[in-house]
């Protein structure tokens, strides 16, 4: 079963010692996270208070880019099926996942897959993937259920959701470091049936393990770790463990209905960035935040032919956000140093 990654969109408050998440962000429609995966072999993450997890020596260089949209529920054949739902995400692959979400609370409605000739899975006890306020050292649990048919099989499913918060500290990938950064485990262990015959069903089970690490005002995490085991008849029948890390995070800070979307150049960058839109003329206020919502740096100026430059060689590795106000009118992007 593919599972996308809004199970931890959350927006949290500035960081301190022991962030405490507050506020569940509803992903923007026609936005998409981007990431990319490769096997990992190493250790799994130590939790616990100021710990310091590094991944830095992992190579992503040839991995596939994977992107997951955020679109609207009209776009979806299946849209229907899910009438309460906020959005919905699609992969790559066409899976979809049907999500409601309020500010305290994010659930999963149900599910596409493509495979099978094509499976819609309504929850008819939904899966509830977080409730907030949360904070470190707090276990949230859930089940949830549902039907469906697979090639002219009846399915049921049942599962539990384990969701700890059981760390914070420095976060080191390749694209750089992060202080300050929760992490939140969640296991997933979820039982198909299939009813074969009257007297004949076989179980196929799912366990998920997704360590997670993610920053106030992004919609998924920075960087995470996701172990599957698929048991067969109660044997193990297939592991896998892969490291993401995501390429392109989409920003509760700049989710405003009055935004529009500047470009920036080069990307990465190390020195200088020129920012750039056919919507930026005369005077400009400029401002690069980290993804914690903190203002590292500021510029004032006249932007000329629709762009101006800014230098960034005080700013360390790592994805910033950059929001241009231009006669009132909010420019925002994203910004990644290298």
């Amino acid at each position: 079963m593919k599972k996308l990654f809004t199970l931890l969109s959350l927006l949290a408050v500035p960081a301190v010692a022991q962030p405490t998440f507050t506020t569940l962000a509803i992903p923007a429609n026609n936005t998409a996270v981007s990431s990319r995966s490769v096997a990992y072999t190493g250790v799994f993450p130590t939790a616990g208070a100021n710990q310091t997890w590094d991944y830095s020596a992992l190579s992503f260089t040839n991995a596939a880019t994977s992107n997951v949209a955020h679109t609207n529920l009209s776009d979806s054949p299946r849209g229907s099926s899910f009438p309460t739902a906020s959005y919905y995400e699609v992969a790559a692959d066409g899976a979809e996942i049907f999500y409601k979400v309020t500010s305290t609370s994010s659930s999963v409605l149900g599910n596409y897959s493509a495979a099978n000739g094509g499976v819609t899975i309504v929850n008819s006890d939904p899966q509830t993937t977080l409730t907030v306020p949360f904070s470190y050292g707090e276990t949230q649990t859930d089940t949830y259920a549902g039907d469906y048919v697979a090639n002219s099989i009846p399915v049921s499913k049942s599962g539990s959701l384990q969701v700890d918060y059981n760390g914070y500290g420095t976060l080191k990938t390749p694209d750089g470091t992060y202080t300050n950064v929760p992490m939140l485990t969640a296991v997933a262990d979820e039982t198909h049936t299939f009813q074969v015959t009257e007297d004949f069903s076989y179980p196929q089970r799912f366990v998920s393990t997704t360590y997670s690490w993610g920053y106030p005002g992004a919609y998924s995490f920075i960087f995470a770790i996701i172990k599957i085991e698929v048991y067969t008849f109660g044997t193990l029948s297939g592991t896998s463990i892969n490291a993401l890390k995501t390429e392109q995070i989409p920003t509760g800070i700049f989710n405003t209905s009055n935004a529009n979307v500047a470009s920036v150049f080069p990307q990465p960058a190390k020195d200088q960035v020129t920012i750039s839109s056919d919507k930026l003329h005369g005077q400009y206020n400029a401002t690069i935040y980290n993804l914690q919502g903190d203002v590292l740096q500021s510029q004032e100026g006249n932007a000329a032919d629709q762009a101006f430059t800014m230098n960034v060689q005080s700013l360390t590795k790592g994805i910033y956000l950059v929001e241009v106000n231009n006669d009132g009118q909010l420019l925002r992007t994203k910004l990644v140093v290298q």
